[in-house]
């Protein structure tokens, strides 16, 4: 606990900013420490300099967290290519609908010109 107060000694900070740099520096320790082991609390907080460094460490991450754009929402898949049946009997349908509906067009018979 001391060296967390040592660091935050150091330095004037509101209580908001003095929590979001410590939780900076928690991930940015994390960030460099091997990967096979946790930073130790003296490796985040030994040094004043090294706190920083890994509080801007930390803070880039988040910073790059916050503006990472967010993924486009999934694209419905194409339809495949209407088969040939599918084209026929949808055809077909609308072929018997449309001679289903009432007509209101009066079919002429094509005038006969004399010469």
């Amino acid at each position: 606990m001391r060296l967390v107060e040592a660091c935050a000694a150091n330095a004037t900070w509101d209580a908001d900013t003095l929590r979001q740099t410590h939780l900076d520096a928690i991930d940015g320790a994390f960030e460099k420490a091997p990967p096979d082991r946790p930073p130790t609390p003296r490796y985040i907080w030994g040094q004043f300099r090294f706190f920083l460094a890994h509080a801007a460490l930390g803070r880039a991450k988040r910073l790059r967290a916050e503006t990472k754009p967010k993924p486009k929402a999934p694209r419905p898949p194409d339809e495949p290519p209407a088969s040939f049946e599918w084209l026929e009997k949808h055809m077909r349908a609308a072929t018997d609908e449309l001679a289903s509906l009432p007509s209101v067009l009066t079919v002429r018979p094509p005038r006969r010109e004399f010469h």
